[in-house]
């Protein structure tokens, strides 16, 4: 039974599961600042977890015998456990710290992708030490023309023309 936990759903037929897991592992710690140690899933998603990390295991020692440099793959926590649930909808994994166990803080910077979502996100929202997107904004400073001592209460105000 999970103390406290994150759901999460992810029906995309293109990622494999063990990534849907890693994303909710991810989007959990970064969320609560928590190690995740347990994700229940519906059993068939359970079942179909086991044998994909079995394929992995298997690719992973043809690779070792062909001494071909491998592709990082996206792993879980060594610590995580993969549990049944049998009243979890399919595609939805309740990720979180199980009952009774101690709490663990996750590390400051979750993962690379996660951080570098963050700066595009910043980059494209145009915020305050964000890097600029172009090569050209680099170049330039923004300017807007007005002095930096125009602000909305020091601005004159015009009377409109009267319609007759």
């Amino acid at each position: 039974m999970i103390a406290e936990g994150l759901l999460w759903f992810d029906d995309d037929p293109r990622r494999p599961l063990v990534e849907k897991i890693a994303h909710a592992v991810e989007r959990y710690a970064e969320r609560t600042g928590w190690r995740a140690t347990v994700c229940e899933a519906h059993p068939a998603l359970v079942e179909a977890y086991r044998a994909e990390a079995a394929r992995a295991t298997n690719a992973t020692a043809r690779r070792r015998s062909a001494a071909k440099p491998a592709a990082p793959a996206v792993t879980l926590p060594p610590r995580l456990r993969v549990t049944p649930n049998a009243s979890m909808q399919p595609n939805c994994f309740l990720i979180g710290i199980e009952a009774g166990e101690t709490p663990r803080r996750a590390p400051a910077p979750v993962s690379g992708h996660v951080a570098a979502r963050r700066a595009r996100a910043k980059a494209e929202r145009g915020a305050p030490g964000a890097a600029p997107a172009t090569p050209a904004a680099r170049a330039t400073p923004a300017t807007t023309g007005a002095p930096a001592s125009a602000g909305r209460a020091s601005r004159a105000r015009t009377p409109r023309a009267k319609a007759s």
